[in-house]
């Protein structure tokens, strides 16, 4: 039944929904995060962060805002916050950092930084951490000395990476803002121990997108056309030996007639948008999609990133900074994730469910898939916001090293959304990441802009009930880490070589391993020496030796070990790992892994069984569910249903109408589409514990949303109106002890107990929320 649940912009959370425990106050009283054994640590205590990205206007909040932000997000037991993106010009609302009114990017407004500072202050003193962004959306004008005239208010991404005149000023502005002295605490942001992460750049890098097509910045063009064509000079010396490397053994040449590095006429291959290039060996060797072209090009653009990055960090770190650093986040590709990865302290990823899609029509698209009832294994997609969450998060983990999702959400263009956050939480844990911060809890400047009554925006959480309803709950299962990390430690192995030839489906693995067991990504070089449980080639080369690892996976796409195809090397590469024995699951043929989504999580599901990793009941079952090696968590994708069965925390979510049991709670469910989870608030296991939180909720939004339906998708044609609404449970609960249950208002309070000791019926309470005492 669809009844008004509204969270108001200036009331807190109380009672059974206050996590404030969760942090310890101010931030930073035991001195700088630092990093063990691949971890955040404060102190000697391991610390996960969980949060929320303030970004834009937002940033820019009067003092009453700032403080009723900072106590609303300790009350929901946040103990992170992404200051992002202060640096806008075209996309924000109301109040920026940067003085554009000028004519140049170069000076910072002394009453908006004011603003930011007081909102820092805020933050640390309720004992919430703190990421700082540097490069996010900064337009570079005229007046800032660049070496082009090109128009850079709307392109302005990947070009920083490589033209020396923005790297400078990039290394201007973090001067300016890290060592800034923040008057209300008394020291510099470089100083501050609340400031746990700095990153140097969003969703950006080498292999970014060039704008959405090639038109944008033509004289950057030219410059990145000019190096590579002196990279190729300076790596072969001579068109004449360029061609010859560049022509295969049958005869076929890459080279074009008119090309030639000497002349700077050597082309560049076409960026695509958001991910490293694909590589496909089999591709027409002469031209633009040659192997031989992608291999020179690819390597080419991780030299020009590791320089930039390195150069970076030795800035921030000449500045004085001792918090971790952060390069960039959203890498994707192995080139693009090696050339990231290798001078930052933690990595990062972002990743939407259902963001709108303007690529095509220009209108905003959102397709009408429900999350809990996609098959995770389908890692190859028309739209990278049909990739589960998990996977679409976990492909840039990096052995060794902390990870966190940066910025992550799941679209109100969703028709059912309330399991995304307990799920992704679970496997977060069962992953072991350092961080998730949701995007984002407002954009606006002014709380007066807000609007209560309905969800105003679809990365507006802050009254969200799926997303910020469920924050305490799910802050509390990763800080407290109330699902195992997995048993297995599986690493996705990239030698030297894989590096350059990128195939499309490279996620393949991701969409089984990380719903069963840890994994992550590692570079090899020529021969492994880590100690992962299980190796899994990359596929992309037959290249590296894994005969040192405990288990692997081996297989390759391609023949040759080299773009250019001059070392068929398959042959020797799979007789080396047959010969270590039977811990080697050896394929012949790897292009089959392509041939069928499905086939991955065979071959891998096999082998761990094999292996004795993973037992019957684990990993995939009946080709319609996946398992943790734990056994805490199903996700029974066949059937759209997503379970969580720890001691601490139950939750059961999807298509769950009829019978269903969260330990001694046995539900009899009347509605279609339910998310219940089950929490313990006093530390003892579910069943043996005398307080706790039912968290109920199906669908939610606003009433009266209106689509489009497209041949691919649907338009949103009207966002609705208020009140905000909730699908509230209908049904019944039988519990084998007697106990009583509350229904909570949505800042906790109380209303009268539901009639029953052991039976007690659900259908007009009107809340996601129940306190159950003993």
């Amino acid at each position: 039944m669809k009844q008004p649940f509204l969270f108001k912009k200036d009331k807190m959370f109380g009672g059974a929904l206050d996590f404030s425990f969760l942090l310890e106050s101010p931030a930073g009283k035991y001195g700088f995060v630092r990093i063990k054994d691949g971890h955040f640590y404060v102190g000697d205590k391991r610390i996960r962060f969980y949060g929320f990205n303030i970004p834009f206007g937002n940033l820019c909040s009067s003092r009453q805002d700032a403080e009723i932000i900072a106590e609303r997000l300790a009350k929901a037991g946040v103990n992170f916050v992404r200051l992002h993106a202060a640096d806008s010009r075209e996309w924000a609302e109301g109040h920026l950092l940067i003085d554009y009114s000028k004519g140049n990017s170069r000076n910072l407004d002394p009453e908006h930084w004011d603003r930011i500072d007081y909102l820092f202050y805020c933050l640390k003193q309720r004992g919430i951490y703190l990421q700082l962004d540097l490069f996010c959306y900064r337009s570079f004008m005229p007046d800032d000395g660049l070496d082009y005239p090109d128009n850079m208010m709307k392109y302005f991404k990947q070009v920083n990476v490589f033209n020396r005149r923005l790297i400078e000023l990039q290394k201007e502005y973090a001067t300016n803002y890290l060592t800034h002295l923040n008057p209300y605490t008394g020291l510099r942001y470089i100083d501050d121990t609340a400031v746990a992460i700095i990153q140097v750049m969003n969703e950006d890098g080498i292999f970014w997108y060039e704008g959405r097509d090639e038109t944008g910045l033509p004289s950057y063009r030219k410059e990145l056309d000019w190096r590579f064509n002196h990279y190729l000079l300076a790596k072969y010396g001579s068109r004449k030996a360029l061609d010859a490397v560049w022509t295969k053994e049958d005869g076929t040449r890459c080279l074009l007639e008119d090309e030639d590095p000497e002349l700077g006429t050597v082309r560049r291959l076409p960026h695509l948008e958001g991910t490293q290039m694909y590589c496909d060996w089999k591709a027409n060797y002469r031209g633009m999609k040659s192997p031989a072209r992608y291999a020179d090009y690819t390597e080419f653009l991780t030299g020009i990133q590791l320089d930039f990055s390195k150069e970076m960090r030795d800035h921030l770190i000449s500045l004085g900074t001792k918090c971790p650093i952060n390069i960039s986040n959203h890498a994707q590709g192995a080139a693009d994730i090696y050339s990231l990865d290798r001078y930052t302290d933690v990595n990062m990823n972002n990743g939407y469910w259902n963001h709108p899609d303007t690529t095509k029509s220009g209108e905003p698209v959102y397709h009408d898939i429900n999350m809990v009832e996609n098959d995770p294994r389908k890692t190859v997609v028309d739209s990278p916001f049909k990739l589960n969450l998990v996977t679409r998060l976990n492909h840039d983990r990096v052995a060794g090293k902390p990870f966190m999702a940066c910025e992550w959400n799941i679209l109100y263009g969703t028709d059912f959304r309330s399991e995304a956050l307990p799920m992704v939480a679970a496997y977060a844990c069962l992953q072991d990441w350092d961080g998730m911060v949701l995007y984002a809890y407002h954009h606006a400047d002014s709380m007066e802009k807000y609007d209560d009554y309905k969800l105003d925006g679809p990365f507006n959480l802050y009254n969200d009930p799926a997303t910020w309803g469920q924050v305490g709950l799910c802050s509390y299962m990763f800080q407290r880490e109330l699902v195992e990390p997995g048993r297995n430690r599986l690493e996705v192995c990239y030698s030297e070589r894989d590096l350059f030839a990128v195939p499309r489906n490279w996620i393949a693995p991701y969409g089984y391993a990380s719903y069963v067991s840890q994994v992550a990504a590692g570079f090899t070089g020529l021969k492994y020496s880590g100690d992962a449980d299980a190796v899994l080639s990359s596929g992309n080369t037959p290249a590296g030796d894994y005969t040192a690892a405990r288990h692997g996976l081996i297989y390759s796409r391609s023949p040759y070990a080299d773009g250019a195809q001059k070392y068929r090397t398959l042959d020797r590469f799979l007789d080396l790992h047959r010969k270590a024995g039977e811990n080697f699951e050896v394929l012949d043929q790897g292009d089959w892994i392509d041939e069928d989504y499905k086939n991955y999580s065979y071959i891998l599901d096999r082998a761990m069984k094999k292996w004795g990793l993973l037992y019957e009941g684990q990993g995939l079952v009946n080709n319609g569910k996946l398992v943790s090696d734990t056994g805490e968590l199903t996700f029974d994708f066949e059937k759209g249903i997503f379970r969580i069965n720890a001691p601490r925390v139950k939750t059961v979510s999807g298509n769950i109408k009829g019978r269903t049991e969260l330990g001694e709670y046995c539900f009899d469910i009347a509605n279609d589409k339910m998310t219940l989870t089950l929490l313990a608030l006093d530390g003892r296991d579910t069943d043996k514990s005398e307080h706790l939180l039912l968290i109920a909720l199906g669908w939610c939004g606003n009433l009266g949303v209106k689509y489009d339906r497209l041949e691919e998708g649907r338009n949103m044609l009207d966002h609705g109106h208020g009140p905000v609404s909730i699908d509230s449970l209908e049904g019944k609960l039988e519990t084998r002890n007697g106990v009583k249950i509350y229904p909570l208002n949505p800042d906790g309070t109380r209303e009268k107990a539901l009639c029953g000791e052991n039976t007690f019926l659900f259908k007009e309470e009107g809340t996601m929320y129940f306190e159950i005492l003993k």
